[in-house]
């Protein structure tokens, strides 16, 4: 499953640029994400 949190993260990426945000905190969630894939 845990391509389908890759995917996930990527999409959430993507909207955090459209949205204006800087990258460090899109990759604070990717790290979060992975985290609770792999607890």
């Amino acid at each position: 499953m845990s391509g389908g949190v890759l995917v996930d993260a990527n999409v959430l990426i993507d909207l955090m640029q459209a949205s204006g945000e800087p990258q460090a905190p899109s990759e604070a969630a990717i790290a979060g994400l992975i985290d609770a894939d792999q607890a």
